[in-house]
């Protein structure tokens, strides 16, 4: 329902959270974002400013609306920015990064306190036993 949007605004103040951001960027709409105080509300603003559209976060009201009403009123921006979100959405939705780099950072936890002393030898992380194992 997302895709059907010319415009999408993150909710003020709490935000859309993950999911409703990446069904914009996966339809390639634009979103329009003044972040929030939480994680929820912040999260649409790191998406845009990684895809290179920090002109989409923005900090005060007035703001929000003059992009917002930029993008409804002005095709070709609207198509720009559309087009730059779809591209970046192939790469972001395929990037393997954050969950390697969260892997490690709970496999580097569990080994630094001591409750998973086998995953001190990380020959055994790509091991095809590793599979069976878990």
């Amino acid at each position: 329902m997302v895709s059907c949007a010319d415009v999408f605004l993150d909710t003020l103040h709490y935000g859309s959270g993950a999911n409703t951001a990446a069904d914009a960027l996966a339809g390639g709409v634009p979103l329009v974002t003044l972040p929030g105080q939480f994680h929820r509300g912040r999260w649409a603003a790191a998406v845009l400013r990684q895809s290179g559209l920090d002109e989409l976060v923005v900090d005060s009201i007035t703001d929000y609306v003059e992009v917002t009403a930029r993008l409804a009123t002005d095709e070709a921006y609207r198509t720009s920015v559309s087009e730059t979100l779809r591209a970046f959405g192939a790469v972001w939705f395929d990037d393997p990064r954050p969950a390697t780099e969260l892997e490690a950072f709970w496999l580097e936890r569990a080994i630094e306190s001591g409750t998973a002393p086998r995953l001190r030898d990380r020959s055994l992380w790509d091991s095809p036993s590793r599979a069976k194992e878990s």
